[in-house]
């Protein structure tokens, strides 16, 4: 299936990026570019592998235990709704 990324899911995605790249290396930005490639290809191939999460429609993937990504599963494509840094309040978590 197509993949298509919000744009939150953009800004969110390059702010990690941003992060890794202040506090650590180009290697381990490298790494966590790779892993989401890998995880999306992963999803795209198998929509349904990762679980609900609590809004309806919506599925949860543990790309690392510090992110998380959000997606929706439509007729012809998966939406990455965003890129959750699970440091912060999950208050804010809308999606």
């Amino acid at each position: 299936m197509e993949i298509k990324w919000t744009v939150k899911a953009k800004q969110d995605y390059d702010s990690i990026l941003d992060y890794i790249f202040s506090d650590f290396s180009i290697k381990e930005v490298e790494k966590f570019v790779n892993l989401t490639e890998d995880t999306l290809f992963l999803i795209s191939k198998n929509p349904l592998m990762f679980p609900k999460a609590k809004t309806k429609n919506v599925r949860k993937c543990v790309l690392v235990k510090q992110v998380n990504i959000y997606y929706r599963v439509n007729k012809n494509q998966i939406e990455v709704l965003t890129f959750w840094d699970n440091r912060r309040n999950p208050k804010g978590l809308k999606h």
